[in-house]
C-alpha cells in the first residue's frame, strides 16, 4: 500500500504546490502533479527515466516500496494492472516475486557471463515441471460487493457469504448475507426474511436503532439494516424482489426495476416504481413516503396521529397497501388488520401471509 498516506492531501501541481503546514517548501523538489503527503510514497505522475536512476531519486516514478528495483515500470505495468483485475491479493505478491527473482537472475547471468562463469551458474540452477500443477484460480471480484458479483466467482449453492459494498456515497464494513442464488437466475442478496422461525409475532416491532443496524438471523428471520440497504442500493442500480406467501401455501412475487432508500437523515426515504409480477402492486403508492418505527413514527401533515395503530418498521404512507414487517399471525387473522403483515392484491388486509422475503439484485443483470 503505497496510497493510503496521501489521503486527504491537496493536489500539487508546479504553479500551484499545495505544501502542508509541516513541510518546508525549500525541501519540495517533486514533478508532476500529485497528491503529496510530508514523504510521498509515490507519484506516478513525476518524471519517468525509463527505469534508470533519477540524479534525484525523489523526482522519480515511483511507487512505494517497489522503487528501489530502478526498473522500467512502464515495462511491468501491465502485468500490475492484470493482477490488479483478475488475481487475487496472493497471487499477486507471488506474481510480483517472481517478477523480482527474474531481475534477480537476470543480473546474476549478466554479471556470471562477464566473468566467464556461465556454465558454472547455468549448473546451479534447476527447474522442474509438475504436470499435475495447476495455476492458481482467482476470483473475478477479490471483494464482491452484492450476491451477484459472489455468484461472478463461481459459487452457485445458496447461502451465507461475505460481501463488500461500495456504496458511491457512503462507507460500509464487509457484512454477512444470504445469497439467493436459484430464484430467476440468482445473484439475489436477500434484505429480509419473515416465517415461522420460533419467533413472537411481535419480532419486527422494534426500534429505530434496530432497524437502522438490522438484526435477526440471515439464515432465518432477519432484517439486514437500513444503513446496509442504502449502502447496497447506491452503489449501482438495483431492482428489488419482494415475495410472499399464504396461509394456503400459495406464493406470488413483485419485482420492481427501480428501488433504493435515501440516507438515514432523510428517514430512509424510499424510491420504488416499474412494477411487474403476480402478487400485484401493493408498495408504488409508498414512494418517496420516509421509514416508520414505534419509536420514530415519521408521519405527514394529512395523517392523524390517533389514527396510526400499525406495528413493525416500514414505509407507511396514508393508507398502506403493505406491511411486511407487521405482526405475524402465521395466517390466522388479527383482532386490528392494520397491524398484520400484509400485501393487499395478494390476500387483502385479513393478515393471512405467513412468510415474506425481500431481495435485491443489480437492475442490468
Amino acid at each position: 500500500d503505497a496510497f493510503s498516506t496521501h489521503n486527504n492531501r491537496l493536489f500539487y501541481t508546479k504553479d500551484q504546490h499545495n505544501i502542508p503546514p509541516d513541510r518546508k517548501r525549500s525541501n519540495y523538489m517533486h514533478t508532476g502533479g500529485w497528491w503529496f503527503n510530508v514523504f510521498p510514497s509515490s507519484n506516478l505522475n513525476a518524471l519517468n527515466n525509463n527505469g534508470e536512476k533519477h540524479t534525484v531519486v525523489e523526482k522519480g516514478y515511483k511507487l512505494g516500496t517497489v522503487n528501489y528495483f530502478f526498473v522500467s515500470v512502464s515495462g511491468v505495468n501491465g502485468i500490475i494492472s492484470m493482477i490488479n483485475d483478475h488475481c487475487c491479493e496472493v497471487t499477486m505478491k507471488i506474481l510480483l516475486l517472481s517478477v523480482a527473482v527474474m531481475l534477480l537472475i537476470s543480473t546474476e547471468l549478466t554479471s556470471a557471463a562477464k566473468l566467464g562463469r556461465s556454465g558454472e551458474l547455468s549448473s546451479g540452477l534447476s527447474f522442474t515441471e509438475d504436470s499435475n500443477a495447476e495455476p492458481p484460480k482467482c476470483p473475478k471480484h477479490f471483494k464482491p460487493m452484492d450476491c451477484e458479483e459472489v455468484m461472478e466467482n463461481g459459487n452457485t449453492k445458496s447461502g451465507v457469504y461475505t460481501i463488500w459494498p461500495r456504496s458511491r456515497v457512503g462507507s460500509c464494513p464487509s457484512i454477512q448475507v444470504y445469497c439467493d442464488m436459484e430464484t430467476d437466475g440468482g445473484g439475489w442478496t436477500v434484505i429480509q426474511r419473515r416465517g415461522n422461525f420460533g419467533n413472537a409475532q411481535n419480532y419486527f416491532d422494534k426500534t429505530w436503532i434496530d432497524y437502522k443496524a438490522g438484526f435477526g438471523n440471515v439464515k432465518r428471520e432477519f432484517w439486514i439494516g437500513n444503513d446496509i440497504i442504502f449502502a447496497i442500493t447506491n452503489q449501482g442500480q438495483y431492482s428489488a424482489r419482494f415475495e410472499v406467501t399464504n396461509r394456503e401455501g400459495k406464493s406470488a412475487f413483485a419485482v420492481y426495476e427501480k428501488f433504493y432508500i435515501e440516507e438515514e437523515s432523510t428517514k430512509y426515504k424510499l424510491h420504488i416504481e416499474d412494477y411487474s409480477g403476480t402478487a400485484g402492486d401493493a408498495i408504488s403508492s409508498h414512494d418517496e413516503w420516509e421509514f416508520y418505527t414505534k419509536d420514530q413514527p415519521n408521519r405527514r401533515d394529512e395523517v392523524k396521529k390517533d389514527d396510526i395503530t400499525h406495528t413493525g418498521g416500514w414505509w407507511k404512507n396514508v393508507f398502506p397497501t403493505t406491511s411486511l414487517n407487521a405482526l405475524n399471525n402465521h395466517g390466522d387473522p388479527h383482532a386490528n388488520p392494520q397491524q398484520g403483515m400484509c400485501w393487499n392484491p395478494f390476500g387483502g388486509f385479513t393478515g393471512n401471509i405467513m412468510s415474506s422475503e425481500i431481495k435485491l439484485r443489480s437492475k442490468n443483470f
